[in-house]
């Protein structure tokens, strides 16, 4: 289909629900309640308090009073809040089993939200019962029953239930957009069905996920998100799904999904870098999710000694990450030397309805596994981050009289939202042998650039070919993780060097950068600035 016929058409059928799901998962299923009304809306009371991390936000609330938090200046917040995702934050707070107190706030404050919501009509134009953050209450619910960390409870599993009917009709299937949340929905439908025993559900929910897995994924097991944060959130929920399907009778999608999720283990390697100290940090490319902080996430996968939660979930479920090479066209990662540069083409997947950032002639560096040229991250998820923080001109690329290349194809602008701008039609291309070059390539009508990147012995060289049709103001911007206004004099014993066959200024800011969600800390951002050329080569060389 054309890109403009996509583009309309997905601006026409812009809902979501059971009308537009594939015509194979149209069914009527038998849906009978097995939990039942406890008709008991007494409040329970207790004043212990509890500081709950939110993605923007911390709160100190008790069991009463927790669900008359309104006042957030962040929307995610307050979904968070109803996700109950924090439950989980918990029990993850260290390595020793929860106290009576915990547990207690847990429930009492699961129990409280139940009473408070139980007469409420389940609307999806309610943000409590959008259904991505009906699918989050379940999930996070049930792993807690799961890993025997609470007991069963008729009265939250009836509201549960009820949640749970409503989203079997309105899972966040689009007719002309892949959208992930789908995916989340699923999970939370298949392990209600797990936990109910319901054969029927169980069979149409992982069917629908493998259906959604052939369409999400590509051949290397990455997510077609453009986001290496997502891939480790999206990597969680398979878990949870295979998790969940042990002794289940549904052989063929489970076995399917299993050898899927092999790969998709395999490509959270392929990110991973461990200082001397191992301590391990990833790449940041894309968005990042508000539901679990960066470093939670990757420690589930990685440090699976680091709390109560994570012990007691692989504990119970035994899965070994392959560390397989990996030659994706679209991820990119060379490493030798101690020196590790990662790199994505943003042109494979594009920007429309994913988690993908302006890439283009973006790199990261890492050295001894310790971050040196980063990426920005993003903020929030409000509009001021969207049009700051995904543009080319918030990563390690190069902008023309201060317009970053390939900004039009980003979803904010105009062009791009009618259709009249396809990412597909820009010469953009990624060369690279795995080892130790990669080269970066444009040649459009008005200029052409080349990036070339080679760790050679202790030395990282990169070179810059800029070539424009008219003599143009050119910027080139590194983004370091270091706070020194003299980037030679640097915790990292590494030398920085510039030469050019052109007159340039060099200046160095300060600059906020976002290694979670709302969570940000302080680095520079370096510039490389000409005057009116239109060509010119800049040979950058990193030292160890």
């Amino acid at each position: 289909m054309h890109k403009l016929q996509k583009k309309i058409l997905s601006k026409i059928y812009s809902g979501y629900g059971y009308k537009y799901y594939p015509i194979q998962f149209q069914k009527k299923l038998k849906l009978k309640h097995k939990y039942n009304d406890q008709k008991n809306n007494t409040k329970v009371k207790n004043k212990v308090y509890k500081l709950l991390n939110l993605p923007s936000s911390t709160i100190n609330v008790n069991c009463q009073n927790i669900w008359q938090q309104k006042n957030f200046s962040d929307r995610e917040d307050f979904s968070s809040l109803h996700r109950w995702t924090w439950a989980v934050k918990l029990i993850s707070v260290n390595k020793s089993k929860p106290n009576k107190q915990t547990i207690e706030f847990i429930e009492n404050s699961i129990l409280n939200w139940c009473y408070k919501y139980s007469n409420i009509k389940i609307d999806i134009k309610n943000i409590i019962f959008e259904p991505y953050n009906i699918s989050e209450r379940i999930c996070n619910y049930l792993l807690l029953i799961k890993l025997k960390i609470l007991k069963p409870n008729n009265i939250i599993l009836y509201n549960l239930e009820k949640q749970y009917f409503f989203l079997l009709n309105n899972i966040e299937y689009y007719k002309y957009k892949l959208s992930n949340h789908a995916l989340n929905n699923l999970r939370a439908i298949y392990l209600f069905s797990i936990f109910n025993k319901n054969k029927e559900i169980q069979s149409y929910s992982l069917k629908f996920i493998v259906y959604l897995l052939a369409k999400f994924l590509n051949k290397d097991g990455f997510f077609k998100f453009g986001s290496s944060n997502y891939q480790f959130i999206f990597a969680k929920w398979i878990t949870d799904i295979v998790f969940f399907s042990k002794n289940s009778p549904n052989n063929n999608e489970v076995e399917l999904i299993k050898k899927k999720y092999i790969n998709i283990s395999n490509s959270l390697n392929f990110f991973i870098e461990k200082e001397p100290n191992s301590k391990i940090s990833i790449p940041l490319f894309g968005n990042i999710s508000p539901d679990l902080d960066n470093d939670w996430i990757i420690s589930f996968f990685f440090k699976k000694d680091r709390n109560f939660f994570f012990v007691r979930y692989w504990k119970k479920f035994n899965f070994k990450i392959t560390n397989k090479k990996i030659y994706s066209k679209e991820w990119v990662k060379i490493k030798k030397n101690n020196f590790s540069v990662y790199t994505r083409n943003p042109k494979l997947i594009g920007f429309d309805f994913n988690h993908s950032h302006n890439d283009f002639f973006h790199f990261v560096l890492f050295y001894k596994g310790k971050s040196i040229i980063i990426d920005s991250g993003r903020e929030n998820y409000s509009y001021k981050s969207l049009s700051r923080d995904i543009s080319g001109k918030s990563h390690n690329s190069i902008c023309f009289n201060n317009k970053a290349i390939y900004d039009d194809y980003l979803v904010y602008s105009p062009l791009y939202r009618l259709g009249l701008k396809n990412e597909q039609n820009c010469k953009y291309s990624i060369f690279t042998n795995y080892k130790d070059l990669i080269r970066l390539k444009c040649a459009e009508k008005n200029y052409t650039i080349i990036r070339e990147i080679k760790i050679i012995e202790k030395k990282v060289q990169i070179i810059d070919k800029i070539n424009t049709k008219k003599s143009s103001d050119i910027n080139l911007r590194f983004h370091l993780n270091m706070k020194n206004t003299n980037i030679n004099h640097n915790n990292f014993k590494l030398k920085f060097d510039f030469s050019s066959n052109e007159k340039f200024v060099q200046n160095i800011l300060p600059k906020t950068f976002y290694k979670s969600y709302g969570s940000s800390f302080l680095g520079s951002s370096l510039f490389i600035k000409y005057k009116k050329k239109k060509n010119i080569i800049i040979k950058t060389m990193l030292e160890a």
